[in-house]
């Protein structure tokens, strides 16, 4: 037998690749899916052109098709295969990983891309998924290269389904077990395993501070939310945890709060009766991976129909009573997430989540999210480990007016060379500034001025992690003075 001198072993056929013979779905957050108006084959979410989303959000130009839920007018098309923008956050293209999967399995037709209707409630879209994973799982056993794959799997088991979903994907598949008893297949006794990425398990109190933003607020902020209060979905990410700052104690929102503050208040009930329903549905094989560091609103204080955010939170005993110092006044400690969605949301108890720090919008494309996906998909664990011992975290202005000061807050760091930041135009590409890091008081930042009214990323890097990314509009000079 000839043997191969530089591993020492026999040679052989070359044994099969290292992939999955399981079928996978990948189900993307809110504003993930392109939404197509069915009538006209036109794109109304989800574009190529990133100046489309300034001036969507500074002119109102093309929002009005967001808003019509007539059955059928708009219809999901893809993942987003481009960034987009929103008030509510920046959202990256899923393309790195869809990519990745797809060399994880045993064939391209093993991946489904679930794109649905973000706008609509989370049960609704939860049946579409029960459907489609259902008929993908069916077709996939049928396929000869599954058949290939299985036969050299251990027990020659059958293929089962992998889901992997960002944000408010991780919410339409838990809500998948609420509606397979009633018009939806079932599809949970075949799930193997379940990734969620930056899911808002008990919501996120962003989703308040949209549906309350009023006259008071920046222009574009505005228009989201004469756009959101329109749309089930946003309400289905109201915060169910105790959020509600009254000083002396935290309770949780209600569909009253939210009807004060020009919310829809059959909505908010319908949402929070979601939260409630879902609060003991396990998700199977379930791997968390929750964003961690960054400056986070997890709490509110209303007064009237004004919310003011809040960038701290409280702890909580076993027995569910709030932490409280010898005054009998709760304990504050400063509140952190993904910027979007606080970690304690993401982390379901009973879960070893995987912390990561990196802002909402990228979690699903960065390296490290991939190669926790990679090693659920092979059961092979990936080279290094995951994370750092520390992370940086960035807080900055979603809007800022081109040519003002922009400051970009950097936690995590203890000197000026811990961190670089690059400010990119993200309709052009161009490098625009490279400030330099530097402390004012006790604050660790970046200074730097957007020099045109176009959507910027910032790409904030520090350490062996990937950089934590953001985005901020730069709105033309006097553009907010305009009629919203």
């Amino acid at each position: 037998m000839r043997f191969d001198d530089s591993v020492d072993r026999p040679l052989g056929p070359l044994r099969y690749p290292d992939v999955t013979h399981d079928a996978v779905v990948i189900i993307p957050g809110i504003m993930g899916s392109s939404l197509i108006d069915a009538s006209s084959g036109e794109l109304v979410w989800g574009l190529d052109r990133l100046g489309w989303y300034r001036r969507a959000w500074t002119s109102g130009e093309s929002l009005r098709a967001l808003a019509d839920l007539t059955p059928g007018r708009i219809v999901p098309g893809g993942l987003l295969r481009f960034p987009a923008w929103a008030p509510l956050g920046a959202f990256e293209p899923y393309t790195a990983l869809v990519r990745a999967v797809r060399s994880l399995t045993a064939h391209r037709d093993a991946v489904l891309e679930f794109a649905y209707d973000w706008r609509l409630p989370v049960t609704d879209n939860a049946r579409l998924l029960a459907k489609a994973a259902r008929a993908h799982l069916d077709t996939w056993r049928r396929h000869p290269e599954q058949e290939r794959a299985r036969a050299v799997q251990p027990d020659d088991r059958p293929a089962q389904v992998v889901l992997v979903a960002h944000s408010m994907g991780g919410l339409v598949v838990r809500a998948l077990q609420l509606v397979e008893d009633n018009d939806a297949p079932e599809i949970s006794g075949d799930i193997r395993a379940t990734v969620t990425l930056g899911t808002p398990f008990r919501g996120a109190a962003k989703a308040m501070i949209v549906l309350a933003t009023g006259r008071n607020g920046a222009l574009p902020k505005r228009r989201l939310a004469r756009l959101a209060r329109q749309l089930p979905g946003v309400y289905d990410l109201l915060p169910a945890y105790r959020c509600v700052d009254s000083g002396d104690a935290v309770r949780h929102l209600t569909d009253a709060d939210v009807a004060g503050v020009g919310g829809d208040k059959e909505l908010a009930a319908q949402a929070l009766d979601l939260h409630r329903n879902l609060d003991d549905v396990p998700l199977v094989g379930h791997t968390a991976l929750i964003g961690v560091e960054q400056p986070t609103i997890s709490l509110l204080r209303l007064n009237g129909s004004v919310v003011e955010e809040l960038a701290h939170t409280v702890d909580v005993n076993t027995d569910g009573t709030i932490v409280r110092d010898r005054h009998s006044l709760p304990v504050h400690r400063t509140a952190t997430g993904d910027g979007t969605v606080p970690d304690h949301s993401a982390d379901l108890s009973g879960i070893a989540a995987q912390p990561l720090a990196q802002q909402h919008g990228a979690l699903a494309q960065i390296d490290e999210a991939i190669s926790v996906v990679r090693w659920i998909l092979t059961r092979k664990r990936p080279g290094g480990r995951l994370g750092t011992e520390w992370g940086i975290g960035i807080s900055a202005p979603d809007v800022v007016e081109a040519g003002e000061e922009c400051h970009i807050e950097v936690s995590g760091v203890a000197g000026p060379l811990d961190a670089s930041c690059r400010v990119i135009d993200a309709e052009t590409g161009i490098t625009v500034d490279e400030p330099a890091l530097s402390r004012v008081g006790n604050v660790w930042e970046f200074v730097t001025r957007l020099p045109l009214g176009h959507l910027h990323r910032v790409v904030v890097t520090a350490g062996g992690n990937s950089p934590v990314t953001r985005m901020i509009l730069g709105l033309p000079p006097g553009q907010d003075d305009a009629d919203g």
